[in-house]
């Protein structure tokens, strides 16, 4: 019989001080970080290991600063649909290269987007030409980025805060056994194989 329980875990105070050292700077060494937490070397290799292989640390990459290159323009732009488009409307735009993250939101609008472009006729294009052919987009609006003043990557978390599996494709909660595989150099979860050849599907066309 098919497990339908939500798998949930606990992040203890060993994980959280893990998570924040690597969040602050990816390329410290196993040694460093169980010297600095007090924990031997064997212990940090196994919860590094276990929070891999749960999804929390999704891969250890390199963050560049889209504000060093030159002419390049990120907008964000909130965006008015049904909720009968939604989720058709959310993989359309996750296929656009220019599309950087998207956010459904609940209020105004349904969903917001950060968008980078190499300059504000790329950005016009993207807003007055692409955007508004899509069917399903009952209105948007758009504000450019003129100056960061504070971006954190990764997330907060603290003692006792509880995972849980979500799809890589689709989001919603994973119940029973998630589906795993190794893409681009990232561990991902699925509900199913299909979902994990969807994903793969959409990500070819980045």
């Amino acid at each position: 019989m098919k497990n339908n329980l939500l798998l949930m875990i606990k992040l203890d105070n060993i994980d959280i001080q893990i998570l924040e050292l690597l969040q602050d700077d990816g390329r410290l060494m196993y040694k460093d970080i169980a010297k600095r937490i007090g924990v031997s070397l064997p212990t940090v290799k196994n919860r590094i290991k276990r929070l891999s292989d749960l999804g929390v640390i999704k891969k250890f990459t390199v963050i560049i600063d889209p504000e060093k290159i030159l002419g390049k323009v990120r907008s964000l732009i909130y965006i008015q649909t049904e909720p009968s488009s939604l989720e058709e409307l959310v993989k359309l735009l996750s296929n656009m290269k220019e599309v950087r993250e998207i956010f459904i939101t609940a209020g105004s609008y349904s969903l917001v987007l950060k968008v980078e472009v190499r300059s504000l006729n790329e950005l016009g294009e993207l807003i007055y030409k692409k955007l508004s052919e899509i069917k399903g987009i009952n209105s948007y609006s758009h504000l450019i980025i003129t100056k960061v003043i504070k971006e954190e990557f990764g997330a907060s978390v603290e003692v006792n805060d509880t995972l849980f599996f979500k799809c890589d494709f689709c989001n919603s909660p994973i119940l029973g056994k998630p589906y795993i595989e190794f893409i681009r150099g990232g561990k991902y979860y699925f509900h199913s194989k299909d979902c994990a050849e969807a994903y793969k599907e959409r990500i070819s066309k980045n």
